[in-house]
C-alpha cells in the first residue's frame, strides 16, 4: 500500500490540470475507502458480510 501511495503521489506531482489532478485523488481515495471497506467486512460476521454484499 505505501509504494502505491508513493505511486499516487509522484503521479499528483506531475500533473498539471487541476481538473485531472481532483480527477486522480477523488479515484484514489475511492480505492481506499474500498480497501478499508473490504477490510472490516472480513472483520464482520458471516451475517454482516452477507448484508454488505
Amino acid at each position: 500500500m505505501l509504494s502505491d501511495s508513493a505511486r499516487v503521489i509522484q503521479d499528483l506531482y506531475n500533473t498539471i490540470r487541476y481538473a485531472k489532478y481532483v480527477l486522480k485523488v477523488c479515484d484514489y481515495w475511492s480505492k481506499l475507502a474500498r480497501q478499508v471497506a473490504v477490510a472490516h467486512a472480513r472483520e464482520a460476521s458471516p451475517v454482516i458480510r452477507s448484508a454488505i454484499v
